[in-house]
């Protein structure tokens, strides 16, 4: 189990669990996280497709769509820089972000 090992997925699971219930702690959370210079960007894209649902929730539509853009952005610049076989755990990621960018309003 990968969340065992790594405390960025433990901490991405934890937040999942709080969207729906408490999304502003989310986004603090989240925040905080991407904003440390510690951070492996590496999981950047996760970041922002939770504190993207997270806006969705608190019907911040305007960041939600920023929070995506900037997940598929920093997804290609991973693609870019590790090539396909390193992200290729994200795909599901990705998918999710194209289809919660392409369910806002325009």
């Amino acid at each position: 189990d990968d969340s065992l090992q790594n405390p960025h997925l433990t901490l991405f699971q934890e937040m999942g669990k709080l969207l729906r219930e408490d999304p502003t702690t989310v986004t603090a959370n989240i925040s905080a996280w991407l904003s440390d210079e510690n951070t492996p960007l590496f999981w950047a894209p996760f970041a922002y497709s939770i504190r993207g649902l997270a806006y969705e929730v608190m019907d911040e539509c305007e960041l939600a769509k920023m929070d995506y853009l900037a997940g598929l952005r920093r997804y290609e610049d991973l693609l870019q820089e590790l090539g396909e076989e390193a992200v290729q755990r994200m795909k599901s990621n990705v998918k999710f972000i194209q289809v919660r960018l392409d369910a806002l309003p325009p």
